[in-house]
């Protein structure tokens, strides 16, 4: 079981006063002036007094202003505004938390003036990351088309590729020194957003802020020794564990924990006990829906494809058969669209199940996936499939596929417990369809149509060094004659066009005459090959011609 911290509430610094920079006016000191902090270290009672209606909204609005302007002394009208009210503020604000180290209140007379903020010495820094990272993911899901639910299963595989659990944090020297190191890296959302590294409470904060994002009702959950979250849709709250889920940000994920019940909370020790916070507006109740974990559970492993308005995916079908699969989440409705052979041998040759290792990833009407040796792609329109990539193999399986840094690629091995070091693919990239040419990682140009090798491809071709031959699929450096396009006939050398070439070519209609490159149709004189001299008309050889003609050497 993956370990983690229970993360009591915002911990304060007792060295507030050490500060030598603050980005308002200190209120005037008076000797019934007193500083109170907000040190909640009583999770129980803290969530029972989470939900503060009583507080104004224009005091939170100024508040929250305040922190995101970086001010240490906020005003407020609010004179009965308590510790509970300003923790409550901070929960339903997770884009203040990764630069906020702590909140106190100053009082005069028992009355709260105003609102004390201690920031972290390079709170405009790690704002400034924040802020980036959450515009980042943001622009990552296009939610043009997305139900709710959609939107939910896109951030939350989001987060999986972008984190990796932090399995170290036990043996840093800050974790357990009362610096706030754990929250505010380790378990928090600035952990996995910015350092693509966290525990089970960055996870579930990390989610919270995403969703608060979406403007979808989310909460977290304190279970025993483990934190995840509450979502609430279509008139239904549903739990989800981010932290469970994620098995690494490559290529594999599941979906054990996604959208399940109390029932299946119920299973284990960890999750049989918990605590919802109530951050939002709508309290939680018990989620008793499991419609969506009987969908997910057990069917699929490896990252879902969004594509006009349904999912795809790598499933398990009969024994050493591929299946692509659509899914619709909001008819929750499966449909098999393709089955194919294929076969792992593992290690000692024994024969594994195809979908055990096989993994997708897609983009737009592009779904790809991988073959023991291959990597192929599915159009979504059309159905047309086949090999986009095929590396170099000595004995080896490709045993994980997808994409890495926003890149596709891949690792392999002898067998899955021993795989290599991720390789990138530079034949195709995870985004629009490829079209043209594009460069392999050995140096090989190849003709792709609709994102595959097109290996029946024979004729002229550009990308950003010229125009070039190619011969089934790929370019032939070989070639040394004419080739036609759309707009004219040209002439090539090892393969590239030669802007260059002023002379005669041949070709199964005849021999033509060329100037710069290209046929010069309104060539009428004489031109020499190594068989000799020859008389063009109108740029091809006139052999009905008998009489007198010019060249640079006379009659």
């Amino acid at each position: 079981m993956k370990k983690w911290f229970v993360f009591y509430g915002i911990l304060f610094s007792l060295l507030f006063f050490s500060m030598t920079e603050t980005y308002a006016e200190e209120p005037e000191k008076t000797e019934e002036s007193e500083i109170v902090w907000l040190a909640i270290d009583d999770k129980e009672n803290f969530s029972e007094s989470q939900r503060r209606e009583a507080v104004s909204p224009s005091d939170e609005q100024l508040i929250v202003e305040g922190i995101k302007n970086l001010q240490t002394y906020i005003p407020v009208t609010d004179g009965n505004l308590d510790l509970d009210d300003t923790g409550w503020i901070y929960h339903r604000h997770p884009e203040i938390w990764a630069y906020v180290h702590g909140i106190g209140l100053k009082e005069v007379n028992g009355v709260t003036v105003c609102v004390i903020v201690n920031y972290h010495e390079d709170a405009l820094e790690r704002k400034t990351q924040i802020e980036a990272a959450m515009q980042e993911a943001l622009d990552a899901i296009d939610t043009e088309g997305m139900s709710q639910v959609d939107i939910v299963l896109a951030y939350y595989q989001y987060l999986c590729k972008l984190a990796d659990y932090d399995n170290d944090y036990d043996n840093d020297p800050h974790c357990y020194d009362g610096t706030n190191y754990y929250e505010d890296n380790n378990g928090s959302a600035y952990g996995a957003l910015v350092n693509h590294k966290c525990v089970c409470h960055g996870y579930a904060n990390t989610f919270y802020l995403l969703m608060w994002m979406q403007g979808i009702p989310c909460e977290i959950v304190y279970g025993n020794n483990h934190v995840w979250n509450a979502v609430y849709l279509n008139g239904q709250w549903y739990h989800l564990d981010a932290t469970w889920d994620d098995v690494d940000s490559f290529s594999r994920m599941r979906y054990s924990y996604f959208l399940v019940s109390e029932d299946k909370l119920a299973k284990d020790s960890t999750h049989k006990k918990f605590t919802v916070t109530q951050y939002g507006d709508i309290p939680y109740t018990k989620a008793t829906d499991d419609s969506f974990e009987k969908m997910f559970l057990g069917k699929i492993n490896g990252f879902l494809h969004f594509y006009n308005g349904d999912w795809y995916h790598l499933g398990n079908g009969d024994m050493f058969y591929y299946t692509i699969s659509r899914i619709n989440l909001n008819s929750m409705q499966s449909t098999q669209i393709f089955s194919e052979k294929c076969i792992w041998h593992n290690g000692t040759n024994s024969s594994t199940y195809s979908s055990q290792y096989g993994y997708g990833t897609g983009y737009k009407n592009m779904f790809y996936y991988s073959k023991p040796t291959t990597i192929e792609a599915y159009n979504l329109d059309t159905g047309e499939h086949g090999t986009v990539f095929a590396p170099e193999l000595s004995n080896e399986y490709i045993f994980a596929f997808g994409e890495h840094d926003g890149r596709p690629a891949y690792q392999t091995g002898v067998d899955s417990w021993n795989v290599g070091e991720i390789k990138y693919i530079d034949s195709f990239v995870i985004s629009e369809a490829v079209n043209g040419l594009c460069k392999d990682e050995n140096g090989i140009w190849h003709y792709y149509r609709n994102g595959m090798i097109d290996t029946t491809y024979v004729g002229m071709a550009m990308n950003e060094e010229g125009w070039w031959y190619v011969r089934n699929g790929k370019i032939d450096f070989t070639y040394t004659g004419m080739a036609q396009n759309e707009y004219g006939w040209w002439y090539f050398r090892n393969g590239q066009l030669d802007f260059s070439y002023t002379g005669m070519a041949y070709n199964e209609y005849g021999w033509w005459y060329f100037r710069n490159g290209t046929i010069d149709w309104t060539f009428t004189g004489m031109a020499c090959n190594e068989y000799g001299w020859w008389y063009y008309r109108n740029g091809t050889i006139d052999w009905t011609y008998t009489g007198m003609a010019c060249n640079e050497y006379g009659w």
